[in-house]
């Protein structure tokens, strides 16, 4: 490698590990003696203390709702009844391992979700709110449109991490298609 010159008896260096590196580094240097390599020093070496941090999962993926046997949605406006969907094919991985098996929903903008049992959940991020068990790669929801919603809604969500809710993944929307009908005339 290349000769470095002391300032003294020391040498500033810089290190940066590589990308999600949870492990120590070491650096082996010997001390070159300008008469020749004869008298050079044996190698040591310095040990570099590496921490690990918690890496957020990958987002999930932006999706758009299906019926719950894979086929396009459409929810007309005004619908009153709960629709049941299926977000699927959501990503999950994490670089520290362990699989993610869990989103949590953000914010929905135009209209309410529940879950497939018509059960309230509880919006949130990092920690807070409901965090939602998939199935495989998949989810089973339901939603009714705000009245008189005539354009597509969002439903904002993460990825929950699996070594904790400080890391959940960005954020990622599933889009519920809604079709405009006719009002009647007042």
């Amino acid at each position: 490698g290349d000769a470095l010159n002391l300032t003294g008896s020391m040498i500033d260096l810089k290190f940066v590990p590589t990308a999600n590196r949870d492990t120590n580094a070491t650096i082996s240097y010997k001390v070159v003696d300008p008469e020749g390599p004869a008298a050079d020093s044996t190698a040591s070496t310095i040990t570099i203390t590496i921490s690990a941090v918690d890496d957020p999962p990958s987002a999930g993926g932006n999706k758009t709702a299906t019926t719950t046997a894979g086929a396009a949605l459409s929810i007309a406006e005004d619908t009153l009844t709960p629709t049941d969907f299926r977000v699927s094919g959501i990503t999950l991985s994490d670089v520290d391992g362990g699989t993610p098996s869990q989103i949590r929903l953000i914010s929905v903008t135009g209209g309410t979700v529940t879950t497939s049992a018509n059960g309230a959940i509880t919006l949130g991020v990092k920690g807070v709110g409901d965090a939602l068990n998939l199935t495989g790669s998949m989810i089973d929801l339901k939603f009714v449109p705000a009245a008189n919603r005539a354009t597509n809604a969002t439903i904002s969500y993460t990825v929950v991490d699996p070594e904790g809710p400080a890391a959940d993944s960005s954020t990622s929307n599933i889009t519920i298609t809604i079709t405009p009908v006719p009002d009647p005339p007042t």
